[in-house]
């Protein structure tokens, strides 16, 4: 927590520097979802409970009762997302971008907490970038046409990224004209 944080803080200066600059902007996103639900009696479920396939059947204990006749009910905004992008003043011939963005997933069973999704500052200059910090994304990301060294696995671990255009110009064989 302490390291994002700090990078949040690192981030925060670096755009409120730079607040004053002709080529500064910001831009907020994001949606704020609730889902409520009641369920009349017990059912099977899956991750931690988010996701509810079916009622489960008669369960009874030494008396008849059925226990999973039993009422329940959540509310929650896990699928919720906030985040600010930053386009920041050009440092030398890169373009300077940052993106922080938060929702309220957690992980494992802690899902009803505040998680990082992106926090980083990228650096373009066309052909080639520099992305330090965090980031992630459900499937692998860019392979093709960008070659990608990536410190560490992609995962929700701080990273530097380095992406390089790889797009070679195609020659053609040409026939000779036959006159």
């Amino acid at each position: 927590m302490k390291r994002y944080l700090l990078l949040f803080a690192a981030l925060y200066m670096v755009t409120a520097g730079h607040a004053q600059k002709k080529n500064f902007s910001y831009k907020f996103y994001g949606q704020v979802r609730g889902d409520l639900f009641y369920n009349s009696r017990a059912n099977a479920e899956i991750v931690d409970g988010l996701f509810h396939l079916y009622p489960k059947d008669k369960n009874l204990d030494a008396d008849g009762n059925d226990l999973n006749a039993t009422a329940n009910g959540s509310f929650y905004l896990l699928y919720s997302r906030l985040g600010v992008d930053v386009t920041g003043p050009n440092i030398g011939k890169a373009v300077t971008t940052a993106k922080l963005e938060a929702d309220f997933r957690g992980s494992g069973s802690n899902w009803a907490v505040l998680r990082i999704r992106h926090a980083y500052v990228n650096l373009d200059w066309g052909k080639s970038a520099v992305l330090v910090g965090q980031t992630w994304h459900p499937l692998f990301g860019d392979v093709s046409p960008l070659a990608l060294i990536q410190i560490p696995e992609p995962t929700r671990q701080a990273e530097i990224l380095y992406a390089a255009l790889c797009l070679k110009k195609r020659t053609r064989n040409r026939m000779p004209s036959s006159a």
